[in-house]
């Protein structure tokens, strides 16, 4: 599967971690020293392409069959679907929830119903989709940090490089109210096999056949990507910080966007940001600020939601 820019979040703060050992080790006059190297890039790479002829990994085969079947699943609709999706016609609208919204978001939704943030921000995101598509399913890509304890005796803790996968997830506007939605996207992610990983072996890694049934189906037209909380581990004793600097280009201007859609999100300073990348050309920015008020609205409601049933269950002590 494409690399993106995301680098495991467990494996960043093992870095930094290590580096400011290193950096106290060096300020107090000491030799700095590493723990003993972990597996090569290259074994995992090896090892993936071993895992893709496994008959557990054919297994995940009709799970992924089923999760791309076409049926139901609406798309964003483009303004122009002839216009180039390149880097260098790449534009990005944001909306950001200010502190207050975004503890509630942290601290108290999730205990409604026992989830995880990204289950919450992907209950909201699927209603949107699906209201602006005007069909009752949608498929999105989710990126996970692709860190997989597959192999026996393969530590990949402490190697450097890109071991993001991507993998399709239904999303439903549900039918009923929002803690049925939520609910049930809680049990499908929960089901997702091994985190996903299997889909880009098979996708890309398996036997001819399998590679051609999985590109045949539905793809997705939207990747979600929650970086979680950025600056959780910051501290007034930490060595590093984040900068708002602009790092540089990434991509060259010519290369192909990565989808139609990419949302992204992140908490910064105690606030929810989630930007939406497009191609200009593709969608007009106004397509699109629609699209992110619609999703905003509906992750407010999420919020409100849950904290509600939280604020009930409370009551009934």
């Amino acid at each position: 599967p494409r690399s993106t820019r995301k680098e495991s979040s467990a494996a960043s703060d093992v870095y930094k971690r290590q580096l400011q050992r290193l950096y106290g080790a060096l300020q107090r006059g000491e030799t700095p020293s590493l723990p003993p190297a972990s597996c090569s890039y290259r074994q995992w790479a090896h090892s993936l392409t071993a895992y893709a002829s496994q008959p557990s990994l054919r297994e995940e085969l009709p799970y992924w069959l089923q999760q791309t079947a076409s049926e139901g699943l609406g798309e964003p609709p483009r303004d122009n679907p002839r216009g180039r999706a390149q880097v260098a016609l790449r534009e990005q609208i944001s909306l950001r929830l200010d502190r207050a919204a975004t503890t509630r978001l942290l601290k108290v939704a999730p205990h409604a119903y026992r989830t995880q943030i990204n289950d919450l921000l992907l209950a909201a995101l699927g209603r949107a989709l699906c209201g602006w598509s005007g069909q009752r399913a949608v498929l999105v890509g989710l990126e996970g940090h692709g860190r997989e304890d597959l192999f026996d005796g393969l530590d990949h803790s402490r190697t450097l490089g890109w071991f993001t996968s991507l993998f399709p997830v239904r999303l439903e506007a549900g039918e009923g109210d929002y803690g049925q939605a939520i609910t049930a996207l809680r049990q499908r992610l929960r089901g997702v096999p091994n985190k996903g990983i299997g889909y880009g072996v098979l996708r890309y890694l398996a036997d001819g056949e399998t590679r051609s049934r999985l590109a045949a189906r539905a793809q997705p037209r939207v990747t979600f990507n929650y970086l979680g909380q950025l600056d959780q581990s910051a501290d007034d004793e930490a060595l590093f910080s984040l900068l708002d600097e602009r790092p540089g280009d990434a991509y060259a201007a010519s290369a192909p966007l990565n989808n139609w859609l990419e949302i992204v999100g992140q908490v910064h300073d105690g606030e929810l940001a989630l930007r939406c990348l497009f191609s200009r050309r593709v969608f007009r920015p106004t397509s699109i600020e629609r699209f992110m008020a619609l999703y905003e609205a509906e992750l407010l409601a999420v919020i409100d939601h849950c904290c509600a049933q939280v604020a009930q269950e409370a009551l009934a002590l």
